[in-house]
């Protein structure tokens, strides 16, 4: 269970967060360009914006720069493995979602929190973060990720002891692997069945589950992630 894969696909989002704001259509312009909404008509950098002429306008705008300079901070943490910078700023999470300029950079945020998560072992922090994510690829139409963001709701739910969540999540993983041939997250669903049945005593269902999982192996194409498969498949048999 490798994650972070969406995080290196989607954290190139920060290029183009945007803040909603004032400046025109798309917001606050870039930190390079800012200026304090009614302030001046000069542009000035974040720097000088934070100097005395900034404090009298601090509630209207100072807000939304702080939660773009977060995103920032989030961002580059997550990019150096830094969980704990990650993690520090958690508590702005709900203003980065509703100050994000789309969906991909949703995306990116909760992946982000959500690795951070894994790292440090919070799985019902992680199962929260990537159930939100499930619901933001869906209007994406992002299937693929999509079903494997489901097997790690799945997976975490199962670490923090959630048996009957971990086996509602992966059911709708398999079924949406199923019907696009998905054939990764078909195997890794297969797996995540066979350990919860073997879990609950359903010994000869979680059988089923692992062989049919070894049926489908040889269509995952990463041949890393097929060996790896084929690991845990034998070690739960």
């Amino acid at each position: 269970w490798k994650l972070g894969g969406l995080a290196a696909r989607h954290l190139d989002a920060v290029a183009k967060w945007v803040m909603p704001g004032n400046a025109g259509e798309g917001g606050h312009l870039p930190a390079a360009e800012m200026s304090a909404s009614g302030a001046s008509e000069e542009k000035c950098a974040l720097k000088e914006c934070q100097k005395e002429a900034w404090k009298e306008h601090k509630t209207s705008c100072r807000e939304e720069l702080d939660v773009e300079e977060v995103w920032v901070k989030v961002a580059d943490a997550s990019k150096t493995s830094d969980w704990e910078g990650v993690l520090a700023w958690e508590g702005k999470m709900e203003a980065l979602l509703a100050g994000a300029v789309d969906d991909e950079a949703r995306v990116a945020i909760l992946d982000a929190f959500g690795v951070a998560h894994t790292e440090t072992q919070q799985h019902g922090k992680v199962a929260s973060c990537y159930e939100r994510q499930v619901d933001v690829l869906g209007t994406m139409e992002l299937f693929r990720d999509q079903a494997f963001s489901m097997a790690i709701v799945s997976h975490h739910l199962h670490k923090a002891g959630d048996i009957a969540g971990a086996r509602k999540w992966v059911a709708r993983a398999s079924h949406l692997a199923r019907e696009h041939a998905f054939f990764e997250t078909q195997c890794q669903s297969s797996i995540q069945l066979g350990i919860l049945d073997l879990t609950e005593g359903h010994h000869e269902e979680g059988i089923d589950n692992l062989r049919h999982a070894l049926t489908v192996i040889e269509f995952v194409e990463d041949e890393e992630k097929a060996k790896y498969f084929e690991l845990d498949i034998l070690y739960n048999l």
